[in-house]
């Protein structure tokens, strides 16, 4: 059930990184890979409220800790988007509106499990169970 929640949000952030990619990288001719990242970060804020309160349903009342983790964890996801977008597009040859849906595909993964192992999960990389 997380990971259909996951999903969902995912779809509504994915909708809002694709469409500020479009209109940048589309209508304002602004680099793709610029516009690709602006568009992530457009869904970020989004992605933390809608999964901490609703996939996750996070109770951690150190929303600081939650959210540094939350915060590497895309950026991990945005790292791994954009080495994607880059290799489709330079390797591979794919027009950069093709190859951005390849890239989104190929970073929810990452984001998933380290949000729900990570982030909003029990684990704590360098520390004890809390």
């Amino acid at each position: 059930m997380q990971f259909f929640k996951f999903s969902v949000i995912g779809i509504l952030n994915t909708g809002l990184h694709y469409g500020v990619f479009i209109v940048l990288y589309g209508l304002a001719d602004i680099n793709y890979l610029i516009a690709s990242t602006a568009g992530y970060c457009v869904g970020v804020g989004n992605s933390y409220i809608m999964n901490r309160r609703w996939t996750f349903a996070s109770g951690n009342d150190r929303i600081f800790g939650e959210l540094t983790r939350f915060i590497a964890v895309n950026l991990a996801s945005l790292g791994a988007n954009a080495g994607l977008l880059f290799a489709l597009v330079t390797i591979v040859s794919l027009q950069p509106q093709v190859a951005q849906i390849g890239a989104i595909i190929g970073s929810m993964s990452v984001n998933f499990i380290c949000n729900k192992f990570w982030t909003f999960g029990s684990v704590k990389v360098g520390s004890v169970r809390e």
